[in-house]
């Protein structure tokens, strides 16, 4: 999405990872809005993908991510 750039993936480290059959792995995102929010709440919208190298058929999947700045307190 176009505020794409306000997410990032924290963990695991590093672009990518392997998972061996039937295991999970948790993916930590961080989220960070414009530090200098207007008076007004702003929604960020962006995504994830995921890559699936070794399954025929299911190569890929995403997931959309939202986000709400808030103003800070004086």
């Amino acid at each position: 999405g176009q505020d794409a750039g306000r997410f990032s993936i924290e963990a695991p480290a590093g672009d990518s990872f392997t998972l061996p059959p039937g295991e999970s792995e948790e993916v930590a995102l961080v989220f960070t809005p414009e530090t200098t929010i207007a008076a007004d709440t702003i929604e960020y919208e962006g995504s994830v993908g995921f890559e699936f190298t070794n399954q025929p058929g299911a190569t890929e999947a995403s997931a959309e991510l939202t986000g709400t700045g808030v103003p800070s307190s004086p």
